[in-house]
């Protein structure tokens, strides 16, 4: 936003509209708004405000409905201070307001008509419905009666005396897991990891180079092998190499069954960190993510049992693992970072008779990303 008049512009507001009509044929019949504020006014880590659906029944999707939200990620600065969100307002299609004074009161967290805005409980807010419709409490103002809604998101007041500007960025960030509630939650969840994203202006920290690994294979056994890379050639500030993971896929593309961990001797065990389970579309403050036994750092793993579906591997038959390596930061967000699968594909045979095991050799596998699949190469 820039100033290019001759005025100063003064008790300015700036806000992020919305008509989200979430879901399908008769979405926009169904839905209900939230903001993410305390009950008593005051803000939460996110200036959040968002939609969902009223029921676990929606034309477009079903049983599983997604939420969607808009957040602050930078609000107008006066002062040096970052503001966030000050007002969310919520109305009904063919009760939009009507001038510019209605539109500013909306923006002040006013009624229409400028009048306060009192909860159902007696409490003056500038925020409507601010109650949590994941976890409500007494005293917790939810949204009701299910319609086509417009929201509002609100921040300021801040100046603009002529030449003046203003930098605001407001994301979208959607969330679907489970039901319209858990929704919500993994909408949250996404949320305060878009916004340290942000924050960092997109310069994320790097887990530790990728694992070249080699195979070789015997009668019902996989023996993989991988270089030293990952460990000797990782310098992320924060952030120490810490182990290996060996895993098996059920598939090509997962998912991953954890084979063995080969952790630095270093004390280090188990890792928490705050996981949000796509399983049970539940938030986990206190997650275990690495459970290691401190045997120290190895760069090979032979196999000859199959974890995705028991017992010995069998000659002839295909079979997926992946190499990780992974570093970790007790007080980084997150506190474990680790690469993706890259497959090896591997079929153990016997070997041909008349072979000397004696002058046999690994070869490189051919890498395949967990999403990006590739041929192998040709001569």
């Amino acid at each position: 936003l820039i100033n290019k008049g001759a005025n100063t512009l003064d008790s300015m507001f700036i806000s992020q509209w919305s008509d989200p009509d979430l879901g399908g044929a008769a979405g926009f019949t169904d839905d209900l708004v939230g903001c993410d504020t305390m009950p008593d006014g005051t803000f939460k880590s996110r200036s959040l405000g968002f939609v969902y659906n009223a029921t676990n029944n929606d034309g477009g999707y079903g049983e599983t409905p997604p939420a969607l939200g808009y957040d602050f990620f930078q609000g107008p600065i006066v002062a040096g201070d970052t503001l966030g969100l000050v007002s969310f307002n919520k109305y009904i299609n063919g009760t939009d307001p009507a001038s510019a004074e209605e539109t500013y009161n909306y923006m002040r967290g006013l009624q229409i008509d400028g009048s306060p805005t009192v909860d159902p409980f007696g409490v003056t807010t500038t925020y409507t419905v601010a109650g949590d419709p994941v976890s409500p409490v007494p005293g917790s103002w939810l949204d009701s009666s299910p319609a086509d809604r417009r929201m509002m998101l609100s921040s300021g007041p801040f100046t603009m005396a002529p030449g003046d500007s203003q930098e605001v960025t407001v994301a979208i960030v959607i969330g679907h897991c489970g039901d319209r509630l858990d929704a919500i939650s993994a909408m949250r969840f996404n949320d305060e990891f878009a916004q340290i994203a942000y924050d960092k202006n997109f310069d994320l920290p790097s887990p530790p180079p990728q694992p070249q690994v080699n195979v070789s294979v015997e009668d019902g056994e996989v023996r993989l092998s991988w270089d030293a890379a990952s460990r000797e050639n990782y310098d992320e500030p924060g952030y120490a190499f810490e182990g290996y993971n060996v895993y098996q896929g059920h598939t090509v593309a997962g998912p991953w069954e954890l084979v063995q961990t080969y952790d630095e001797n270093n004390g280090i065990r188990v890792i928490h960190d705050q996981v949000f389970d796509v399983a049970s579309c539940l938030l986990i403050p206190v997650f275990p993510v690495i459970e290691a036994q401190d045997v120290g750092v190895r760069f090979e793993h032979t196999i000859t049992e199959d974890e995705v579906r028991g017992g010995p591997l069998f000659n002839g038959t295909e079979y997926f693992f992946a190499v990780t390596a992974y570093s970790q930061n007790p007080t980084g967000v997150p506190k474990v970072l680790e690469n993706a699968q890259a497959v090896v594909r591997t079929i153990p045979q016997k070997p041909a008779l008349g072979t000397d095991l004696a002058t046999a050799s690994a070869t490189p596998v051919e890498y395949l990303q967990k999403d990006t699949l590739r041929p192998p190469a040709t001569d």
